[in-house]
Formats: structure tokens, C-alpha cells, sequence
């Protein structure tokens, strides 16, 4: 959607270069985002626990990626920098607005509870000799 709005904006502001930087801003940053939800479906199954760390890990692991793919790919000529910068911040903004509003909607069991904390012992309350005479000493 904000890959959309930006294109549209470029096209009427700017000229097919302008389109094109918009294009591959927000299509980086989709691709390097992605790799979190990647992450998150890979190992968020076998260790829930660990979810909270691997989305810290792959985070730092997007920036750096970012970082080198724009150092090693170099300026191409047809790249126009204010459209390439302005769509690459809306599609971040974009993204994460989109994942926090997601992730506050879901509920994740985080802790196991311990099963016999409140579990009641067999024959309490029937009046058998022996099962419950903590309750009768009182």
C-alpha cells in the first residue's frame, strides 16, 4: 500500500526515475522486513520463548543487510535519493506500524503455569479418615 501511494506521488511529481527509486526503496525494505517474519516462522515454533531475542537479532541483522546492499550495489545514475529515502522511511513506518498493530492483537502463552497448584487431592471432602485431616486439625 505504501509501495502504491509513493509510486503514484513519484509518478505525478517526478519523472519515471522518481517511480523506479520508489520501487526499489520500498522493495528492500519489504525484502530485509521480511527476513524477521522469516525468522519468526522458522524458529518461533521450536523455541516461543526465544521469539522475543530472535526478533532483536534478525532486526539488527535487517540494518546491517540494508546498509551493505546499498554500500555494495553503489548509487546507480537513475536513482533519484530524496524519493529512493523518502519511500524506504514510509515503507519502514509502514511496516512496523502495520507489525506492532498485529502483534498487540495476538496473545501468546509466554510462561508454563505450574499444573498442580490449585489441584484438589483425591477423595478430599468425602469424609474418608486420612484424606483431608489438615482441613479437621484447624
Amino acid at each position: 500500500m505504501a509501495l502504491l501511494v509513493m509510486a503514484l506521488l513519484a509518478g505525478i511529481f517526478s519523472d519515471l526515475h522518481g517511480v523506479l527509486s520508489v520501487v526499489l526503496g520500498t522493495v528492500l525494505v519489504m525484502v530485509f522486513f521480511g527476513l524477521s517474519l522469516l525468522a519468526a516462522h522458522l524458529f518461533g515454533g521450536r523455541r516461543p520463548q526465544a521469539l522475543i531475542s530472535i526478533f532483536f537479532m534478525s532486526y539488527f541483522v535487517k540494518v546491517l543487510g540494508f546498509a551493505a546492499v546499498l554500500f555494495a550495489v553503489g548509487t546507480p545514475d537513475w536513482l533519484d535519493k530524496p524519493w529512493f529515502l523518502g519511500s524506504a522511511v514510509a515503507a519502514v513506518l509502514f511496516w512496523q506500524g502495520v507489525e506492532v498493530w498485529t502483534f498487540s492483537q495476538q496473545r501468546f502463552l509466554r510462561f508454563d503455569e505450574p499444573a498442580t497448584a490449585q489441584r484438589p487431592r483425591p477423595g478430599a471432602g468425602t469424609g474418608e479418615p486420612g484424606v483431608n485431616d489438615d482441613a479437621r486439625s484447624a
